[in-house]
């Protein structure tokens, strides 16, 4: 037994040479950020310093410079883009679809870009766009496409004090979506932030934590029967089990590969991100590595575990509510941790989130994440006002008589559901089916 690898910096050397190896990479920089742990890197033949270009990384920083102004109230991502820009043509194209790359928007520019290196400006690129062809309706399916990048990098423009570098290949109109240049150790760093945030920005400075949410929810599929790989607004999600998503981008430039991503999940450590940057256009093994090396970060150095501390009572107007709810023929549990109402299915796996609630008025709560995020919780009282069948519902010794709660809970359906199918979220809504509902009949 090699006792070695018991240190996960061993393991994620290794991983590193053997990539090298295999793909026979002459020069390869890679760094793995987390929160709670110093800043790992490794070089093959570079510097920690050397720069190198991560190709299409670059779309996910176009993409925040988006979500910036969106936030900003410049642009709301259902506009179309020939709101804010003057094109020729493809105007009608939503700013969500082109971020998607479910504009249905053609993949490169007119002509033969790839073939002859012969990079269009923005004059060009604008020119050539009523060339261009719509190859899918939007919406229909993903269909990558470096076209729309462009057009979004000059949505942004004139709101950005950004300046794009740099030669050999200067990526010309096509700069939002492959122009950058970076170091292992700040692509880490950026990756860690697309995967958590709050924890690498807490202040929100570059982008609230609230909108990378946004980006990172699946709007398509890359493969409509795997289903392993997603797109949000500018990032691939790849599905690594276990409710673990990886976030980020690949990219490929001649002479370069890159792949960087931070995971969320569980298990997960805070801010954990990968950089993988290699000078070959062929080893396409270094697009597998920023997964391994995340996966051997969770499995081989996981997380601190914290000590569970006990937290404050529920405000009594809410201690009612606590307990055993049924809806639908299915049990529900509420409970009070850090300072909010949660609630989940009874049965529903541990690592399941809960659905979080919010006060937004005297008995009138918002769901603010989990299941039915959105939807309003209203809260209906009797005389008393206690909550209406709490006591028969809940874990507490008085139960009315089975014809008395199944009122009482008619009339919480009545309330609920004013308006709407249902007016609060589903899981509050009561059963119809009654003799599901488990109550105790003295």
């Amino acid at each position: 037994m090699n006792h070695g690898l018991a240190d996960p910096v061993v393991r994620y050397r290794r991983l590193v040479q053997r990539a090298q190896v295999d793909g026979r990479v002459p020069a390869l920089s890679v760094a793995l950020h987390r929160a709670d742990r110093p800043l790992w890197t490794y070089q093959v033949g570079a510097q920690p310093r050397t720069r190198f270009r991560p190709g299409s990384v670059t779309k996910t920083f176009t993409a925040v410079l988006v979500l910036q102004c969106r936030d900003d109230g410049l642009l709301d991502l259902d506009d179309p883009i020939g709101r804010h820009l003057d094109l020729p043509r493809h105007g009608e194209l939503a700013v969500r679809r082109l971020l998607s790359h479910t504009s249905g928007l053609q993949r490169e520019p007119f002509g033969d870009m790839w073939d002859t290196l012969d990079v269009p400006d923005v004059g060009r690129l604008l020119g050539d766009l009523g060339r261009a062809e719509r190859v899918l309706p939007p919406a229909r399916r993903y269909h990558y496409s470096n076209l729309g990048y462009a057009l979004l990098g000059y949505l942004v423009e004139p709101y950005s004090d950004h300046a794009r570098p740099e030669p050999p290949l200067d990526m010309g109109a096509l700069a939002p979506a492959a122009q950058l240049w970076g170091t292992a150790a700040d692509l880490a760093r950026w990756g860690a932030f697309l995967a958590d945030p709050a924890k690498v920005d807490p202040d929100g400075a570059v982008l609230a934590p609230a909108t990378l949410d946004e980006m990172r929810w699946p709007l398509t599929m890359s493969d409509e029967t795997l289903w392993k790989v997603g797109f949000g607004l500018g990032l691939i999600l790849v599905d690594e089990g276990e409710r673990r998503i990886d976030v980020g981008h690949d990219g490929a430039m001649p002479g370069f590969l890159a792949g960087v991503y931070g995971r969320r999940g569980t298990g997960t450590p805070p801010a954990l991100g990968v950089a993988v940057l290699g000078a070959s256009g062929t080893a396409t093994g270094l697009l597998e590595l920023p997964h391994a090396l995340l996966a051997a970060a969770v499995e081989h150095d996981p997380a601190e575990i914290e000590p569970w501390r006990p937290g404050g009572p529920p405000p009594d107007h809410l201690r009612t509510v606590l307990g055993r709810w049924w809806s639908e023929g299915y049990e529900h549990v509420f409970f009070w941790r850090e300072g909010r109402l949660h609630a989940r299915m009874a049965d529903a796996p541990a690592d399941r989130p809960p659905a979080v609630f919010e006060e937004t008025g005297p008995d009138v709560l918002r769901t603010v994440c989990g299941r039915e995020a959105g939807e309003l919780l209203r809260l209906t009282r009797d005389p008393a006002g206690a909550e209406v069948g709490a006591d028969a519902l809940g874990d507490l010794p008085v139960h009315p008589r089975a014809g008395d709660l199944r009122g009482l809970l008619m009339r919480r359906r009545r309330a609920w559901r004013a308006g709407g199918r249902y007016h609060g979220v589903t899981q509050l809504s009561p059963t119809e089916r009654w003799p599901q509902a488990r109550v105790a009949d003295p």
